[in-house]
């Protein structure tokens, strides 16, 4: 019980740094190639969230490869597809604003290191769905306020765009996530 408390504090931990991280307001607006209007808050959107979503994806592929739980298995699924299908609007986006891909910063990414290790290393299966239940709901709780972020600040409608389909995704599945790890206590 020690340790999964420990996951779900460092998790918290990076989602309040991704929250926080991810404050700036709408700044001047720039123009795309084609002519569409983007502001530094999409930009930071972009950037924030690409790496989150990649982290995403390693998270759900140990759920996938070494879980137990079908239903487990088929979030996990879910998650690896539709965030496929939003890194890569997020890549064309930053394309688009000339701007470059970042890596998450190095606390994050340590928190997220340790959250897939902590997978790798569960005694078994049913472990390995637990820690990345309990690892993932925090983590999609980080995105939503940095979409809402973007929601109200950011001048890009392809991202203002999917920004919304994240906060609508991502609340859906903490419910699953949530009934599931409910599910698993009492199992």
């Amino acid at each position: 019980m020690r340790l999964r408390r420990q996951y779900c504090l460092g998790a918290l931990l990076a989602a309040a740094a991704l929250t926080l991280g991810a404050c700036g307001g709408g700044d001047d607006a720039m123009e795309t190639a084609n002519g569409q209007r983007f502001n530094q808050t999409d930009v930071r959107f972009v950037q924030k969230m690409l790496p989150h979503h990649m982290q995403a994806l390693r998270t759900a592929e140990v759920a996938i490869e070494d879980g137990a739980d079908p239903r487990v298995g088929t979030i996990a699924r879910e998650i690896v597809k539709a965030q496929k299908q939003e890194i890569a609007k997020m890549q064309k986006m930053l394309k688009q604003f000339d701007a470059p891909e970042k890596p998450a910063p190095a606390d994050q990414q340590m928190v997220w290191d340790q959250n897939v290790a902590d997978e790798r290393d569960a005694d078994s299966p049913q472990e390995v769905d637990l820690v990345f239940l309990t690892n993932m709901i925090p983590h999609h709780s980080a995105a939503i306020p940095m979409a809402q972020l973007e929601n109200e600040e950011g001048d890009y409608g392809p991202a203002t765009t999917l920004a919304e389909d994240i906060k609508t995704t991502q609340r859906m599945e903490i419910k699953e996530m949530v009934a599931l790890v409910r599910l698993q206590k009492n199992d």
